[in-house]
């Protein structure tokens, strides 16, 4: 029964001080001046520290369209409650593509839960497969008012010309600690799954 219990509470901790996902799957390529994008991720998320686990799903939903050839903006909308602003800049192209982000995120069930995700989206074509990599670091404010910076690593891979990417991230939040002692934090892992229809 405490070992129920104990597992609960971590789980409350763990949803309150990570509610936002931590996949991004988004391609460095932008879409192109009056282009458009919906994407639809579905990601899972677990974690295995000192002999406890744990782990969750989510689906994100984001739209995206083109300003200019090289710039996009968008909107992001995620089944765990929160509602974000995206943006993209592309500034190396060919067949290594490079791009920097800046998405915002609030949980709409809080007032004062909120992040900010800087981003670098690199993309690597490889014949008929592409890689992508996109480190990132997620700042934020989690229920209890405790700013976290949490760095990210997504990475990908399409094949052919197929609108599905595969991949994995991996996410250290140094401020949250699940047991006592433990002073480096918890580390995520995240599979997922990334549909993007163009148009």
């Amino acid at each position: 029964m405490r070992t129920i219990y104990l597992s609960l509470i971590i789980l409350s901790t763990l949803s309150l001080q990570s509610c936002f996902n931590y996949l991004n799957l988004n391609e460095a390529a932008s879409l192109g001046k009056g282009f458009n994008s919906i994407q639809a991720e579905v990601e899972g998320d677990f974690f295995i520290e000192q002999g406890m686990s744990g782990g969750w799903a989510s689906v994100e939903v984001l739209y995206a369209r083109g300003i200019t050839d090289d710039l996009d903006l968008g909107i992001n909308l995620n089944t765990n409650g929160s509602i974000g602003l995206h943006s993209k800049y592309q500034f190396l192209d060919g067949q290594s593509k490079l791009s920097v982000g800046l998405d915002a995120k609030y949980l709409i069930i809080s007032e004062n839960v909120w992040e900010t995700i800087p981003t670098v989206y690199y993309s690597h074509q490889f014949g008929k497969i592409k890689l992508l990599v996109n480190p990132a670091v997620k700042v934020g404010n989690s229920f209890n008012n405790q700013v976290y910076a949490a760095p990210t690593l997504s990475t990908g891979i399409q094949f052919g010309s197929l609108p599905l990417t595969l991949g994995y991230v991996i996410t250290h939040v140094p401020e949250l600690s699940l047991q006592n002692g433990n002073e480096n934090g918890t580390i995520f892992h995240g599979f997922g799954i990334n549909y993007n229809f163009k148009f």
